[in-house]
């Protein structure tokens, strides 16, 4: 379905911080939506839930819901925005009693059924294999929860002991699935690719989204992935779910590689924050700025673990208020336990205004003043572009000889395509040159990844001198 050369369609929505745009739609199906957007700041990033999400064709809703961003083009002035559509449409509402149209809509339907009926061999076989065998895992864990009394009493889980002898031999096999799941769906055309993640969500969904992290992950309640409480989950490690079946699928999402590369990433950064305050003198405050905080948890680590954190002054920026109440919150329970608090503040504000506030000439309040500027976790969802121009300014914010240091997702993840057909989970990849290109040329660059392969850091040493 292609939007008409003869009726204008258009999208209107609110992007997770509230602020509505519209666009001109390029390309339209009952599952995808392809549109331009007037962008000179970042308005929507990728894995974001679009709020009233509306496609009119002429004057007529046709769809409103949510819709996932799973794709972005920047081209200067322009933003090209691919979206999944997640609910159900409205197109025939009305039609029935005016009766015009309505054949249109029919042979719509039939091309778009006709379309996903035509989803790979190989890929069909994958997600039927992994559909029958969650589903005979499912009922051979009720039978092991009801031989454990756990189904008539959710008050106890199995042992320990019990979980990890079933767990040991299980998440081998599911991570062979798995893999073979991404070899076919790697192979998938583009053309193709929202028919096939369709028929893969169908299919999986009610069996893997029993599981919390996985629930968490699809449905993005804050409206955007990665939100506080998933990166939560991934800190704590725990069994999860109210049967075994549930904490079983929980527990292997969360111990995959990706997960353990975003606790390895918190230790590193851990690691930095530790390292720049020790670097200092006694009688210098350390001046540090965060952003896209989240849970912070490698903040919480460095107050519990260092004791010179009592002389930092840090900054924690990010645009859900909902993230910096919890945030606060914990670090205040940390600081109250550990007896040490440095200066803080939680500042409310989104990538989009801190670019805008950063483009006028009178916007010098940052300039040159921190040692040390981290962003862990958002240029996975923001443009080259974008992520160009946030690293710029860190390095003008940053005193002379200060750390800057930005984290990616590696274009190496194994289980990319798992995150993307299943999970509507979607990343913007960088290897090491791609990571360096976002840095001004000025200034010591290092680029590292860590021990899974799966994060890759920028960090930069500021020029010693500014001329």
């Amino acid at each position: 379905m292609t939007a008409s050369s003869n009726i204008q369609s258009i999208v209107t929505f609110k992007n997770s911080q509230g602020e509505s745009a519209r666009g001109t739609i390029l390309r339209l199906s009952r599952s995808t939506v392809v549109f331009e957007v007037y962008n000179p700041y970042s308005i929507v990033q990728l894995s974001e839930v679009l709020q009233n999400f509306t496609v009119r064709r002429g004057d007529r809703p046709i769809y409103t819901g949510r819709a996932v961003v799973s794709n972005l083009v920047n081209t200067g002035l322009m933003l090209i925005v691919s979206v999944n559509l997640i609910d159900a449409w409205s197109d025939l509402f009305g039609l029935l009693e005016t009766r015009r149209g309505i054949g249109d809509e029919v042979r719509r339907f039939i091309q778009d059924f006709d379309s996903i009926s035509g989803v790979r061999s190989g890929y069909q076989l994958i997600v039927a294999t992994l559909r029958n065998f969650l589903s005979e895992l499912g009922r051979w864990l009720e039978q092991v929860d009801l031989d454990a009394g756990i189904a008539l009493d959710n008050s106890h889980d199995l042992s320990e002991e019990v979980f990890y002898d079933i767990a040991d031999p299980l998440f081998p096999r599911l991570s062979q699935l798995f893999q073979s799941f991404e070899e076919e769906a790697r192979a998938v055309p583009e053309e193709v690719l929202s028919h096939h993640k369709a028929y893969a969500q169908r299919d999986l969904h009610p069996l893997l989204l029993r599981a919390p992290f996985v629930h968490r992950t699809f449905t993005k309640p804050l409206g955007y992935a990665g939100d506080y409480e998933m990166v939560n989950m991934m800190v704590r490690n725990m069994r999860e779910g109210p049967n075994s079946y549930a904490q079983l699928l929980h527990s292997f999402y969360v111990n995959a590689k990706t997960c353990q590369a975003h606790r390895n990433r918190i230790l590193i950064m851990t690691h930095l924050l530790k390292e720049v305050s020790r670097n200092s003198t006694p009688q210098e405050q350390v001046r540090i700025l965060n952003v896209g905080c989240g849970p912070a948890h490698e903040v919480l680590n460095f107050i519990m673990g260092e004791s010179h954190s009592e002389r930092c002054s840090i900054e924690l920026i990010d645009f859900s208020q909902e993230t910096l109440r919890a945030t606060r919150e914990k670090i205040m329970a940390v600081a109250s336990e550990s007896r040490k608090l440095p200066q803080l503040e939680y500042i409310q504000e989104s990538i989009h205004n801190l670019l805008k506030s950063a483009a006028r000439p009178e916007s010098s309040g940052r300039r040159a003043q921190y040692d040390y500027i981290y962003c862990a976790g958002l240029f996975d969802y923001l443009s080259d572009k974008v992520c160009s121009r946030l690293f710029t300014l860190f390095c003008q914010w940053t005193k002379p000889g200060g750390l800057v240091v930005a984290t990616n997702v590696h274009s190496s993840n194994e289980y990319r395509c798992v995150m993307e057909h299943i999970l509507d989970w979607y990343l913007i990849h960088r290897d090491e040159a791609r990571m360096e290109s976002l840095a001004p040329a000025a200034g010591r660059k290092k680029i590292y990844t860590d021990e899974t392969g799966m994060n890759v850091f920028l960090e930069m040493r500021t020029a010693t001198s500014r001329l």
